[in-house]
C-alpha cells in the first residue's frame, strides 16, 4: 500500500468514527462534525455502516461499475440535455430541502429589509434581493421567502459553473464527474438550500470567476472577462477583494508587451463598472444625499470599524473581539468551521501538499499556471480565515466559508490529476461517500429544524 493511499484511508476512517462518536458527546470542540447527534441511534448506525462499506474492495468495485454504467448511458444522451437534467435536479433539491433554521446575519437581513437603504459590505447582493422581491412580492412572497429563493438561484449558478470548470480542468469523463461530486458534496453547499446569508451569490460568482480565469489561461477569452466577473463578485461581497491578487497573476504571467495592454484593459473594466455602480448608489439609493448616519444609509460595515474585523494579539478595553489571535477559541473555530464546510477538500489539499515530493517529483506539469492561479486564491483566503474574526461563532458565521471553494477545487484537481490510476478509483469512492455521510445529515438537520441547542443565540425554526 503506497503512502498516499494509506493516509487517505486513515483520515477517512478516523473522520467517520469521530463523527459517529461525537454524535453522543456533542461539544464545542466538535461542532463541525457532530451532525448525527440530531438523529436516532439506529440512523447513526446506518450512516456508520454506509460509510464503512466503500472500504471493502468488492463493494468499492461494484460502486465503480455502477458509475461506469451510468456514464455509458449518459454518453448516449445529448450533453445539453444531461446538463439541463443535472441543473434542474439540483434546483428542485435545493428548494424542497431548504433550511428551516436561521443563522448568523439572517435576523438582521429580515429585520432590515425595508429599513436599511443598502448594505455596503454586500451592495449588489442587497440589490438583487430587492430587485427580485419586486417580482416575487406580487405572488405573495415575504422577504424571507424571496431571500431563500435567491440562494437557490445562486445554487443554480454554482452548479452550472462547476460543470463548466470540470470541463476546463479535465478531458476524461470520469474525472469530470468525480470533480463535480467533490464540489457538490461540500458542507458549504448548504448555502444554496434556501440559506439566508449575504454570501450565497459571492460563493457562486467565485466559481464563475475561476471558470473565466481558466478560460483566460487557455487563451479562450480576453482579460476583460475575468476582470468583469471579479468586480461583480466584489460587489456581491467585499470579501472577494481577496481574489484580486489572482487577477494580477493572470495579467503578469504573460509576456512583457501583453502585460501592459491587459493591465490597461482590466483597469478600464474596473473604473467603468465601479463608477457606474457608485453613480447608481448616489443617485438612486441615496437620492443624491451623502449619508450622515452610517446605520441609516451605509448598512453595517462591521463591528466598530475595520480593526474589529480581525483577531487582535491582545484584547483592548471596549473591544468586541471574542478572543485573541493565539487563543484555543480561535483555533477551535477555524478547525471546526473548515471541517463543517469542506473536510474532504481541506484533507485533499493538505495531503497533496505533505506528499508533494512523492506526488509531483515525476510530473513536469505540477507547477502549471492553473496550479499557480488556484493556489494564489487559496493562500489569500486561508490567511483571511486565520485572521478574520468570527463574531457569531460556530455554525452561525458564514463569512469565512468561501475559502472552502478554492481549496477544494485545487485539492480535487491535484488529487485527480496526480494520483496513480490504480489508487484513484478506490480512493475517490471512499472520499465521496465520506463527504456525503458528513454533508447529508447536516442538510437534513437544517431542513427538519432539528438543531435545538444552538451554538449562539441567533437561531430560530422557520416555515
Amino acid at each position: 500500500m503506497n503512502y498516499f493511499r494509506r493516509i487517505t484511508i486513515i483520515f477517512c476512517s478516523v473522520f467517520l468514527i469521530l463523527s459517529f462518536i461525537s454524535s453522543f458527546i456533542p461539544k464545542e470542540w466538535n461542532y463541525g462534525f457532530n451532525h448525527l447527534r440530531y438523529f436516532p441511534i439506529w440512523i447513526r448506525i446506518i450512516f456508520l455502516i454506509l460509510g464503512l462499506l466503500p472500504f471493502i474492495p468488492i463493494v468499492n468495485q461494484k460502486i465503480c461499475a455502477w458509475i461506469n454504467s451510468l456514464i455509458k448511458k449518459s454518453n448516449k444522451i445529448n450533453k445539453t440535455i444531461n446538463y439541463t437534467i443535472i441543473i434542474l435536479g439540483f434546483i428542485l433539491l435545493f428548494w424542497n430541502f431548504r433550511t428551516r433554521i436561521l443563522y448568523g446575519d439572517a435576523w438582521d437581513m429580515i429585520g432590515d429589509f425595508y429599513t436599511v437603504s443598502i448594505n455596503m459590505t454586500s451592495p449588489l447582493t442587497y440589490l438583487v434581493f430587492h430587485w427580485l422581491h419586486f417580482f416575487t412580492s406580487k405572488i405573495g412572497y415575504e422577504p424571507l421567502t424571496t431571500m431563500a429563493f435567491s440562494s437557490v438561484i445562486a445554487g443554480a449558478i454554482f452548479i452550472i459553473s462547476t460543470l463548466l470548470v470540470s470541463n476546463q480542468l479535465f478531458k476524461d469523463t470520469k474525472k469530470k464527474i468525480f470533480f463535480f461530486l467533490f464540489m457538490c458534496t461540500m458542507g458549504s453547499i448548504q448555502l444554496y438550500f434556501g440559506f439566508i446569508e449575504y454570501t450565497s451569490f459571492l460563493s457562486a460568482s467565485l466559481m464563475v470567476y475561476v471558470y473565466t480565469g481558466l478560460l483566460y489561461l487557455r487563451k479562450k477569452v480576453n482579460i476583460m472577462i475575468p476582470s468583469l466577473v471579479l468586480i461583480i463578485t466584489i460587489l456581491f461581497h467585499l470579501e472577494a477583494i481577496l481574489v484580486g491578487p489572482s487577477l494580477l497573476y493572470l495579467i503578469f504571467q504573460n509576456k512583457k508587451k501583453k502585460i501592459f495592454y491587459d493591465f490597461f484593459k482590466a483597469s478600464i473594466v474596473f473604473i467603468i463598472l465601479l463608477s457606474s455602480f457608485s453613480l447608481y448608489i448616489y443617485f438612486i439609493e441615496w437620492d443624491e444625499t451623502i449619508p450622515l448616519s452610517p446605520v441609516d444609509k451605509f448598512g453595517r460595515f462591521g463591528y466598530g470599524g475595520v480593526e474589529e474585523r480581525f483577531y487582535p494579539i491582545k484584547i483592548k478595553p471596549g473591544s468586541e473581539a471574542p478572543a485573541t489571535m493565539f487563543s484555543w477559541y480561535h483555533y477551535n473555530q477555524i478547525i471546526n468551521q473548515q471541517l463543517l464546510v469542506a473536510p474532504i477538500g481541506i484533507f485533499l489539499l493538505l495531503s497533496m501538499w505533505i506528499s508533494r515530493k512523492k506526488v509531483f517529483e515525476k510530473n513536469k506539469n505540477s507547477k502549471s499556471k492553473i496550479n499557480n492561479f488556484l493556489a494564489i486564491i487559496v493562500i489569500f483566503y486561508i490567511i483571511y480565515s486565520l485572521i478574520g474574526i468570527m463574531h457569531f461563532s460556530g455554525r452561525q458565521d458564514w463569512d469565512h466559508i468561501d475559502a472552502s471553494i478554492p481549496y477544494t477545487i485545487l485539492g480535487a484537481y491535484l488529487f485527480l490529476t496526480f494520483t496513480r490510476k490504480e489508487d484513484l478509483k478506490y480512493l475517490v469512492i471512499i472520499l465521496i461517500v465520506i463527504a456525503l455521510i458528513h454533508t447529508v445529515p447536516w442538510i437534513m438537520a437544517n431542513h427538519l429544524g432539528l438543531p435545538s441547542a444552538p451554538t449562539s443565540k441567533i437561531m430560530s425554526n422557520i416555515y
